[in-house]
C-alpha cells in the first residue's frame, strides 16, 4: 500500500491546494478596519496567486493571452495589519502605457490610481499599504530579453498616492532589465512618509527611455537616504527621464539651505524690511 505524506508549505511559500508556489513579494498593509477593500490592477498576462493572510481561500488569478487591465479586490472582515502574499509570472504585458504618454492603466501590475484618474483615485487602495517587500520584478521580469514592447513591462503608477508607505525594498524590481517608455514613472509619487530609497533599487535596468523615471519621488517630502549609486546601469539620455523624479523635495531642501544660509549671514532683518516695503507699495488688502 502506497502512502502519500502531504507536505506543508514553508512561510516563503503559497500553498495554492495543488501545491506549493514560491512568494514573489509581499504586501504589509496599514491597520486596517474591518470590511477594509484592499484593490489592485493587473493588465499582465499570466497565473498569479493571491494569499490574502485572513484565512481565506488563495486566490487563483488565471490570465491566459489577456492584457486587459482588470481591478481586483478583496475585503477584510475584521480589522488588523495583514502581510499579503503574491505568486506567480507574467507572460506578457499591456503596451497602453508605452503608446499612451498620461495613461498608465497598462502597467503590469498598479496599486495606486492611473495617472488619467489621480482625483478620483480609481483602480487601487494605495494609502493601505505600510511596506513592499521582495521582487515585484521577479513577477513581472522582462521576458524574451525585451524583444518586443509587450516582452517589457511598466511599473507606472505602481505605488501612487501611497501616504502610508514607508519602506520599499533593495531587490523590488530585479528582473526588470530593459529600459522603456514610463517604466518607473510616478512610481512613488506621493509616497509623503517615504523616508529612504535602499541600495540597488534601479540596478536591474539598462539603457535609457523617455519619462522612465518621471515623477519617480514627485512629492515624497521626508525623502533623506539617497544611495550613493542610484542609477549605477543608465546609458544615454532620453526626453524627460528625469523630469520632476524628485521635484518637490529637492525644492523644499534647497530653500531650507538657502534660508539657513541668509539667517547665518544676519540678514533676515533686511529681507523683512524689503518684504514690508514691496507689501506696502502693493498692498493685497
Amino acid at each position: 500500500m502506497n502512502i502519500t505524506v502531504a507536505v506543508a508549505c514553508t512561510a516563503s511559500e503559497i500553498d495554492t491546494g495543488n501545491g506549493c508556489v514560491d512568494t514573489k513579494f509581499t504586501i504589509t498593509t496599514t491597520n486596517l478596519n474591518a470590511n477594509a477593500v484592499f484593490k489592485f490592477v493587473l493588465s499582465a498576462s499570466g497565473i498569479f496567486y493571491v494569499d490574502w493572510n485572513d484565512g481565506s481561500s488563495v486566490e487563483i488569478i488565471t490570465r491566459n493571452n489577456n492584457t486587459t487591465p482588470t481591478e481586483y479586490s478583496h475585503t477584510y472582515a475584521t480589522a488588523g495589519q495583514r502581510i499579503i502574499k503574491f505568486a506567480g509570472l507574467a507572460t506578457g504585458y499591456n503596451t497602453t502605457s508605452y503608446n499612451n504618454d498620461k495613461d498608465s492603466s497598462g502597467a503590469a501590475i498598479r496599486f495606486g490610481a492611473s495617472n488619467n484618474n489621480i482625483s478620483t483615485r480609481t483602480g487601487g487602495t494605495p494609502t493601505l499599504i505600510a511596506s513592499l517587500d521582495g521582487s515585484i520584478g521577479s513577477a513581472f521580469p522582462t521576458l524574451n530579453g525585451g524583444t518586443n514592447d509587450s516582452d517589457k513591462p511598466t511599473f507606472f503608477d505602481l505605488c501612487n498616492g501611497c501616504t502610508e508607505l514607508q519602506t520599499i525594498s533593495g531587490n523590488l524590481f530585479s528582473g526588470v532589465t530593459t529600459a522603456k517608455k514610463n517604466l518607473f514613472r510616478s512610481v512613488f509619487d506621493k509616497c509623503t512618509n517615504l523616508t529612504g530609497i535602499p541600495d540597488g533599487l534601479f540596478s536591474y535596468a539598462y539603457g535609457s527611455a523617455e519619462s522612465m523615471f518621471r515623477s519617480a519621488f514627485y512629492q515624497c517630502k521626508k525623502l533623506s537616504v539617497f544611495p550613493d549609486n542610484l542609477f549605477p546601469n543608465i546609458d544615454g539620455a532620453a526626453a524627460n527621464m528625469f523630469m520632476y523624479t524628485f521635484f518637490l523635495r529637492l525644492i523644499l531642501r534647497r530653500l531650507i539651505n538657502i534660508f539657513l544660509v541668509i539667517l547665518s549671514w544676519g540678514y533676515m532683518d533686511k529681507l523683512l524690511l524689503i518684504y514690508l516695503i514691496l507689501h506696502l507699495k502693493n498692498p493685497t488688502w
